[in-house]
């Protein structure tokens, strides 16, 4: 389905069979009384929309795609923010006219995809000082959208003969397996077992040069943890239902018999269990969303769970240009990465010095300050180093970040430290 806003041009100058050799067939216009139209809907031949709404500002439609009925809205606002204002429904002014839309898609709980591409939408097309770009073209969608298809992408064509740039969205079921990615969880740190689990792989004998060695037990580490955390620490939402229905059973069960001494103990058992299972949930979608401005105490797993989902929905690769072709099979997606990453590193590599960073940087480091910085970190620097790294960061390659290194730093200093001088010292 094709939204065509603003074309400059009377339908009556466009020979039908421009659509028809597309395979495309005009639907609808806005509804604009007496001036031309400047929305048009247009759609592959074989689909039928049903029209819900026809403005001067918008066209709402629904159609079935993939055996689900879904609603789409095309909307080309008024350039007059004033006019533009019942539009979204608000009829307080505000102090900047953005905030009249941003309200609007607030209370309508729509979601901003990122678009991918070009970060700005729209230019003036002049030069130099008076060139002006804004991002005024967007996709949004709502919670419903993420419950149908686990792949949501939205990126920007090539502007043409337009000030804008047109807007691919697409919204695709991708059912192929992926190979999860090892990550070290924070939530592990709260199992009395986690500590043993890590100390005993960890005093398994690796031998080899100190990188080695620590690549090595970071990769057995990896092994045992995922073993153990599928047959003993198990599943944190399943572990929640299990502590939520126990606190529940004690409880109808004080209120049939009476409270006890034994009961009451129970309970406050069960109640410790049920928090320690919440605290861990939390963590989970904590990581997850990776929102480090996260409110301690504000368990709204909901919110968490919605975050997790856009950014697993958006973050697929769902389209590669190449050159002026369009990629967007799966599989020639990977052949075509595959491909180009296996020519370039197996293309040969010839490096010659022709002196221009020695004649184009002046030399502001002297001999001490180069001294200082060329010499073989400390024990102590490369803790302090180790422990002013986020702990909720990005993860390395292994799947290990700083909390991991941070709370079993008695474990793996031994190795971490030998491994940094090794860096410092051979490359």
């Amino acid at each position: 389905m094709v939204f065509v806003s603003e074309p400059m041009i009377s339908l009556e100058d466009i020979n039908p069979l421009f659509w028809s050799a597309l395979n495309l067939k005009l639907f609808v216009v806005n509804n604009r009384a007496s001036l031309l139209p400047n929305i048009w809907g247009l759609c592959r031949v074989d689909l039928s929309p049903i029209i819900i709404a026809n403005s001067s500002e918008q066209i709402s439609v629904s159609i079935t795609l993939d055996n689900q009925l879904v609603n789409v809205c095309a909307v080309y606002a008024k350039t007059c923010y004033l006019q533009r204002r019942n539009l979204w429904g608000f009829g307080f002014p505000s102090r900047i006219s953005s905030e009249d839309f941003r309200n609007f898609s607030d209370s309508s709980n729509l979601i901003h995809l990122l678009t991918r591409d070009s970060e700005f939408t729209w230019t003036n097309r002049r030069r130099g000082v008076r060139l002006t770009k804004k991002r005024l073209d967007r996709s949004l969608y709502n919670d419903n959208w993420l419950e149908v298809w686990n792949q949501v992408a939205c990126c920007t064509l090539p502007r043409v003969a337009s000030d804008h740039n047109p807007l691919l969205f697409s919204a695709t079921n991708d059912n192929a397996r992926r190979i999860s990615q090892f990550s070290f969880h924070r939530m592990w740190l709260n199992h009395s077992d986690c500590s043993r689990v890590v100390a005993e792989s960890w005093r398994n004998e690796v031998y080899g040069c100190p990188m080695f060695i620590l690549s090595q037990k970071l990769k057995n580490l990896k092994s045992v943890l995922k073993d153990w955390n599928k047959n003993i620490f198990g599943d944190v939402h399943l572990r929640v239902q299990n502590a939520l229905a126990n606190v529940d059973q004690i409880q109808n069960q004080i209120s049939a018999v009476g409270p006890s001494s034994q009961l009451l103990d129970d309970e406050a058992d069960a109640q410790q269990s049920l928090l320690l299972a919440l605290k861990i949930e939390e963590d989970f979608w904590r990581e997850k969303t990776r929102l480090n401005w996260h409110n301690l105490g504000d368990r709204n797993t909901s919110f968490f769970h919605k975050v997790t989902k856009i950014k697993h929905v958006s973050k697929s690769l769902t389209l590669l240009k190449e050159g002026d072709h369009f990629l967007t099979n799966n599989d020639e997606i990977t052949s075509h990465v595959l491909n180009y990453f296996t020519n370039l590193f197996a293309s040969s590599n010839i490096i010659s010095n022709n002196g221009l960073v020695q004649s184009m940087i002046p030399k502001l480091v002297s001999a001490g300050d180069n001294l200082m910085l060329s010499s073989i970190p400390s024990d102590a620097e490369i803790k302090s180093a180790v422990f002013s790294m986020n702990g909720d960061g990005a993860l390395d390659p292994d799947g290990f970040g700083g909390c991991f290194y941070q709370h079993f730093w008695d474990v793996v200093h031994k190795d971490v430290c030998n491994s940094v001088r090794q860096f410092f010292t051979q490359g």
